[in-house]
């Protein structure tokens, strides 16, 4: 969302009453969008506010890319659970874990959990848009220019270059 469109946002909400609106974006975790009505990508999650909020504003489904020991603020799959939701782990570290299987593990997920909203995420976007990238290349049939766009909507940045040289 750019910054006119949120300040637009957030007036309208504040013109409506809809100060609890705010209260819950205000707290969602860094780099939260949607990208489409069912999928909405972020960098970390640091706090049950904050998934308390993601529960707020609808996700169903939080789905991890983080392995496991690089999340040392929270324990996120009990505090997911707490709030009552699912949870998926699929550790993604570095460039070398851009591999079919976990390509394969989060359209398997992604399918398990079509009729609920989900959050995918890594510590900035970054490991979330490369996965996606390459599952719509891989899987989806998109183009590699299509993917990269894509991949970039949902926060890929440093794994462009790794992404390419994987595209088909």
């Amino acid at each position: 969302m750019s910054y006119r469109k949120a300040l637009h946002t957030v007036g309208w909400m504040v013109s409506f009453g809809m100060a609890s609106a705010i209260a819950v974006a205000s707290s969602l975790p860094a780099g939260y969008h949607a990208v489409s009505e069912t999928l909405a990508v972020s960098g970390y999650v640091h706090s049950q506010a904050q998934i308390d909020a993601l529960k707020a504003d609808g996700v169903q489904v939080v789905i991890s890319l983080l392995p496991d020991g690089e999340q040392t603020v929270l324990d996120e799959r009990a505090a997911v659970e707490k709030a009552g939701l699912s949870y998926v782990s699929i550790p993604v570290a570095s460039a070398a874990d851009l591999t079919e299987a976990n390509v394969l593990a989060l359209d398997r997920a992604l399918a398990e959990h079509a009729d609920e909203k989900v959050l995918v995420h890594c510590a900035s976007g970054n490991r979330v848009g490369a996965l996606l990238a390459l599952r719509a290349n891989w899987l989806h049939g998109a183009s590699a220019e299509e993917a990269i766009i894509i991949g970039q909507e949902a926060g890929m940045t440093s794994l462009e270059a790794p992404v390419r040289k994987l595209l088909r």
